[in-house]
C-alpha cells in the first residue's frame, strides 16, 4: 500500500520513512503544496500524512485535500507536536477520516494506527 508523505522536516521524514518501509509501505515523498496535489490527481494512497508546518500553504492544502473528489475517503494523518492548542486546530477537519500522529513518533503507534486504517478501507 502506498502512503503520501508531507513533510519538510528531515528528520521526521527519515524517521517516518523507515517505519513505514518496515511495514510494508511504500513512501512517497512531497516536499510543498504543489507537490501534494500533484500526487493524489496522478495516484491513490492508503493514507496521507501531512506536516501541517510543513510550509505557509500546509493547512490549506490540508483543508482542501480533504474535500477534494480525487481524494475520497482516504484518511488524512497529522504529524503534529503535543500541544494545547492542537484539539482546536483538529476540529477543522473531518474526524472521520483524520488521525494525528503526535511527535515523538513511535513505531508500534504509527503502524498499528495505519493498520487499523487499512482494516476499515
Amino acid at each position: 500500500m502506498r502512503i503520501l508523505l508531507a513533510t519538510s522536516d528531515s528528520g521526521d521524514r527519515c524517521i517516518l520513512t523507515e517505519v513505514l518501509q518496515q511495514g510494508k509501505y511504500e513512501v512517497l515523498h512531497c516536499y510543498n503544496s504543489d507537490e501534494v496535489w500533484e500526487a493524489i490527481r496522478s495516484s491513490s494512497f492508503a493514507a496521507i500524512l501531512i506536516d501541517p508546518e510543513f510550509n505557509h500553504e500546509a493547512i490549506k492544502t490540508a483543508l482542501a485535500v480533504q474535500n477534494d473528489p480525487a481524494v475520497g475517503d482516504t484518511p488524512i494523518m497529522f504529524l503534529l507536536p503535543a500541544r494545547p492548542e492542537m484539539p482546536a486546530f483538529l476540529a477543522r477537519f473531518r474526524t472521520s477520516t483524520t488521525g494525528v500522529l503526535t511527535r515523538p513518533y513511535g513505531r508500534g503507534e504509527v503502524l498499528a494506527l495505519l493498520n487499523r486504517i487499512a482494516a476499515t478501507n
